[in-house]
């Protein structure tokens, strides 16, 4: 009979508690089933400095490794949030029954959370902070899991790293240096209690939104880390003091969404790592040049963007939207890069080209001044960008010819479109590709890849990745050679800048060779020496790149102060040139509107004359016969004039 009162009471009991463990265990599974591991979704974040080492801060979180916290720092914030946090299993049970009673006696189911630094982490990455009791108990299934699959250290490092503290700002880390203007490591106790104080409601306690309620914050946790045994009294009222006497001052984030993602892509090009495995435990170390990075961003407004490279092809500055992958039309730009090919086919700088009306199909393109010159020497029609002459020596040189020496030898990437409009820089592309070929003048004729990146090694210690120079490309030898087919170019860009469209960059007592490019919307100039070659391109439309670009480079440089001007062989041809007429530059000019040019000396007769002297016979004639055909006076007197030059040089 006892035995049956015993089972009576024990067989309910016992299935109670059978329910109770599989509804715990369906709650549980539940909720944890699909969980992503923790570091997916810590906020995105990787130790980044610059070239030198200094830090360079992208990102509104930076990682600390936990055993870069100060273990005193450690002490206050278990202290503070935590002190069984070693010993639990993610949930402090007296604290959950504490918060029950008092939100049931406060008639406010909601009024507390019990919450221990697992839970709060749980909070963070998984769950909004819109307070339920559905969300409590999910709260509590992947606070048990965390424990589960996650060290405590791990969980520590994770909640000191994204823990929210205002102002957008993830982790303690960040938050040191935004509040403090000193990483984490550097605070002292005082400025640690305080920082560990915003925890509690960070839009409201942070130093910034109420300076005097960051301190009364602070010294609670003063008084939890002296209750704690953290510190001892005397030196509670010591720090107290050191808070009251606390001023802040607000730290300028050096967020650059653009570079960050450059860095990024690219460190995941050369390791093969996620951007989940970078965050939390690596450090990056760009070729970034701290002095001229901060230089650019002091000078570079939103509507413009610049990158900057050494010879071999380490990025040294980089800033702006689509630097490295956009699509800007270049401009004037673009035109070094066929002069160069035409240097290599034979091409003279003393040549000269036509500069008369030119019509290609329905595009009859026009100098920026709106008048012709008869002609122009190769050398001149780069200097002062002069379009008509560099439409026909592009057409000489031949489409096909250009776009796969841009294309396959400087490997720049882009869109190119399908007409001879590519001429006057309407490729698509980014300065960082066109810088491909700037720098190529520097080496000689090497194409080097442009990198960002020095060395990525493990913040416990030890490089995964070592920056070497990569060769892409090499200028080809033609008629001439490559190298002396560069110091022709290089030649005229230092005379661009000396005298040309590029003037304004021009820096006293300093060599330099550069380009401007005008487009519709956009506004280029490219230049440097041989050690450093920087683009600057602002985007509006009425922009000049000579009037709009250059002077901002000339800001940048002489504001870095670390601008050398030094260039090496360049080469200055004395002989006299030739004209450069085919029989498909023949046929695109415009021969009705060189009559009217002619008619009204807008393009002289002795001009044109002279041109025609040096070009082959059989040109010269096609050109008068077509004259002929519309104004028989207006041929024969270039005819004649043409007869008096031959007559003379005989």
């Amino acid at each position: 009979m006892k035995l049956w009162k015993v089972l009576h009471i024990l067989i309910p009991f016992m299935v109670g508690i059978l329910l109770a463990m599989i509804v715990s265990f369906s709650v549980f599974y539940y909720y944890t089933r699909d969980l992503q591991p923790p570091e997916k979704l810590l906020p995105s974040s990787a130790r980044l400095l610059y070239s030198n080492g200094s830090p360079l801060y992208l990102s509104r979180s930076v990682w600390v490794g936990l055993n870069e916290v100060p273990k005193d720092f450690v002490r206050m914030l278990l202290a503070s949030e935590d002190r069984g946090f070693y010993r639990h299993a993610g949930l402090r049970i007296k604290g959950i029954l504490r918060a029950l009673f008092v939100n049931l006696t406060s008639g406010n189911p909601m009024a507390q959370g019990g919450s221990t630094i697992t839970q709060q982490l749980v909070r963070t990455l998984y769950l909004t902070y819109k307070k339920s009791f559905s969300r409590k108990i999910k709260e509590i299934a992947i606070a048990l899991w965390l424990e589960r699959v996650r060290s405590k250290d791990e969980i520590l490092e994770m909640y000191i790293n994204s823990v929210y503290l205002g102002n957008g700002l993830y982790g303690f880390g960040v938050a040191s240096l935004y509040y403090f203007g000193k990483p984490l490591n550097a605070l002292d106790k005082a400025e640690m209690a305080v920082l560990i104080g915003i925890v509690k409601s960070p839009e409201n306690y942070n130093p910034f939104a109420d300076s005097e309620m960051a301190k009364e914050k602070g010294k609670t946790v003063l008084k939890a880390a002296l209750d704690a045994g953290v510190i001892g009294a005397e030196e509670f009222s010591r720090l107290s003091n050191e808070i009251d006497s606390m001023e802040f001052r607000k730290t300028k984030m050096a967020f650059d969404e653009n570079l960050f993602w450059r860095i990024v892509r690219e460190a995941m090009e050369v390791t093969g790592l996620s951007l989940e495995e970078l965050r939390s435990g690596y450090e990056i170390v760009t070729t970034l040049d701290e002095d001229l990075q901060k230089a650019v961003n002091r000078h570079l407004t939103e509507d413009m963007a610049c990158v900057a490279v050494d010879r071999a092809g380490r990025i040294l500055a980089f800033k702006g939207k689509e630097a490295d992958e956009g699509r800007r039309q270049v401009g004037s730009a673009i035109k070094p890069m066929y002069y160069l090919l035409a240097f290599l086919n034979g091409v003279s700088p003393n040549d000269l080209l036509p500069d008369v009306p030119i019509k290609i199909g329905d595009w009859s393109p026009k100098n920026f001044t709106k008048k012709f010159g008869g002609y122009s020497t190769v050398k001149n029609a780069l200097v002062w960008s002069r379009n008509v002459p560099s439409v026909y020596l592009f057409s000489h040189l031949g489409y096909g010819n250009v776009v796969s020496f841009i294309r396959d030898v400087f490997k720049i990437k882009g869109m190119y479109p399908p007409d001879m409009t590519i001429s006057l820089g309407t490729i698509e592309t980014a300065p960082e590709e066109v810088l491909k070929f700037y720098t190529a003048l520097s080496t000689g004729g090497v194409v080097m890849k442009p990198t960002i990146i020095k060395e990525i090694r493990r913040i416990s210690g030890g490089a995964i990745y070592t920056f070497m120079p990569q060769v892409i490309g090499k200028v080809p030898d033609g008629e001439i050679s490559a190298y002396e087919a560069i110091a022709r170019l290089k030649a005229i860009l230092m005379d661009v800048v000396r005298r040309g469209t590029g003037m304004r960059a021009k820096m006293v007592g300093k060599e330099m060779f550069g380009k401007t490019g005008t487009s519709d919307i956009n506004a280029w100039f490219i230049g440097g020496d041989d050690e450093v070659i920087m683009a600057v391109v602002k985007d509006g439309k009425d922009l000049m790149g000579g009037e709009d670009a250059a002077p901002v480079w000339k800001e940048i440089m002489v504001d870095w102060g670390k601008f050398k001007g030094v260039v090496g062989r360049v080469e200055r041809v004395e002989s006299e040139g030739k004209a450069i007429l085919d029989e498909k530059m023949v046929d695109e000019i415009d021969y009705e509107q060189l009559v009217e040019e002619l008619k009204s000396a807008s393009v002289t007769v002795e001009d044109l004359a002279y041109f025609l002297s040096k070009a082959d016979e059989i040109y010269s004639s096609t050109v008068l016969q077509r004259l002929s055909e519309l104004d028989p006076g207006i041929a024969e007197e270039v005819k004649k004039e043409l007869g008096r030059l031959i007559e003379w040089r005989k």
